[in-house]
């Protein structure tokens, strides 16, 4: 019996070693386990404080540059700057660049070769094609590729050889780090991109067709369409024609705004729609003025082409172009700009047109006097209008905004206006 207990008792104390050893195995996996998940948890609280950082970084940035029209390139943080705990840089590139379609595209295709791809942002980027807004992410000689067709809603159509291929945009870059960028490590840097779409000669947010600071009288047979936005689009308000004063539209004139690639009436003689916006706030010479350029009067003039009515009549194409005075058009045809060398032309006076005139625009007409159009004449302008009087169409008149043709002139004259918005949106993660 003594020696049966004495075997037991030898037994039992192997068995609670055993379990001495097994409990404190299990103690140590224990406490690798906590202080991973600690590590774990700190890890992601420390990437998640990055990516906020870095998301903030870029939204501070973007009012600079969208709400106080800072340029784009002008943006860029030389030291680091504090936020949330860590800090942040970011840097701001504007890109713009214009070539032509070297080989026709239908409606489907995703990869468009251009005639040089130079300028063009790479990996990624957004360009227009006439009124097709298009995305790409990545470029393989002279070719953009993996292209998303009609995006932010525009509309995928067939571009045939030598079209104009136009990019005007502002690319942010924004590194975050925590504790700071020097010390962060991988786990602690997040980096993020987005790409602002350039929007010409935007009037405080509108994109009209039209903007005057007097009245606007559309009579005749007017039609002024805006190929950029939908009937449903968040940016039709404004979008044709903009007045400090009164606006009307009578007999067969209207508005007319993109409907799956063609057009569809907004506003006419019996509705006005948001499209139309009359008797804007603050919108005076001053302010027109300075929403279409970035430098006083004088030294556009100074920069400018200086030009004569007979000049005018005579042809013009691909300059900002200055004419003191009054310009009075009284027959014939007149050519001004092209669909490639768009014109920037400076009217100091009024722009008149009577009899049987013709007159073919291209690029943006600005008046610091009245714009009045008779009956019997004709306009037709691809580009846009502003003037600092009052605008009076009479006459057959067919104006259409083309965002290609006015990214063109910011390349023309460097003092145009650009203005960029977050739409469309193109924002993603960089990893390290």
């Amino acid at each position: 019996m003594e020696r049966t207990i004495k075997s037991q008792q030898g037994y039992l104390l192997i068995v609670v070693l055993i379990l001495i050893i097994i409990v404190g195995t299990l103690g140590a996996l224990l406490v690798h386990t906590f202080v991973g998940s600690t590590t774990s948890a700190a890890n992601i609280a420390q990437s998640e404080s990055a990516l906020y950082a870095a998301a903030s970084g870029i939204e501070l940035v973007k009012r600079n540059i969208i709400a106080y029209k800072t340029n784009c390139d002008a943006v860029t943080t030389s030291t680091p700057v504090s936020l949330l705990g860590g800090q942040f840089m970011v840097a701001g590139t504007r890109a713009a660049a214009n070539s032509t379609i070297a080989s026709a595209i239908g409606t489907g295709q995703t990869s468009i070769t251009l005639a040089d791809t130079t300028n063009f942002t790479s990996p990624e980027g957004i360009t227009w094609i006439n009124d097709e807004l298009i995305s790409y992410n990545s470029i393989s000689g002279n070719t953009l590729q993996n292209v998303n067709r009609g995006i932010a809603g525009t509309v995928a159509a067939a571009h045939g050889v030598g079209e104009s291929v136009v990019q005007e945009q502002c690319l942010l870059n924004a590194r975050a780090g925590m504790p700071t960028l020097a010390a962060a490590t991988t786990k602690g840097l997040r980096l993020f991109r987005q790409i602002l779409l350039g929007r010409w000669f935007s009037l405080d947010g509108y994109m009209p067709v039209i903007a005057s600071v007097g009245p606007i009288d559309l009579k005749g047979t007017s039609t002024v369409y805006n190929p950029t936005v939908t009937l449903d689009s968040p940016n039709l308000m404004g979008s044709t024609l903009v007045s400090g004063d009164t606006v009307d539209i009578a007999g067969s004139s209207n508005t007319q705004v993109n409907s799956n690639g063609g057009h569809v009436v907004s506003s006419d003689a019996g509705t006005t729609n948001s499209d139309v916006v009359a008797n804007m706030p603050g919108l005076t010479a001053t302010t027109l003025w300075n929403n279409y350029f970035n430098d006083t009067k004088v030294n556009i003039e100074t920069s400018a082409v200086s030009r004569t009515q007979a000049d005018l009549e005579a042809g013009i194409s691909g300059e900002t172009a200055w004419v003191n005075g009054n310009i009075s058009f009284t027959g014939g045809t007149i050519n001004i700009g092209a669909t490639a060398a768009p014109v920037i032309l400076i009217v100091n006076g009024d722009f008149k047109l009577v009899g049987n005139a013709i007159v073919n625009m291209f690029g943006l007409l600005y008046v610091t006097g009245d714009i009045n159009e008779g009956g019997g004449t004709t306009i037709n302008c691809v580009g846009a209008m502003a003037t600092e009087g009052s605008t009076k169409l009479f006459g057959t008149t067919f104006l259409e905004l083309d965002p290609t043709m006015l990214a063109l002139l910011s390349m023309t004259n460097p003092n145009t206006n650009i203005t960029y918005n977050a739409k469309p949106p193109v924002f993603k993660e960089i990893f390290p």
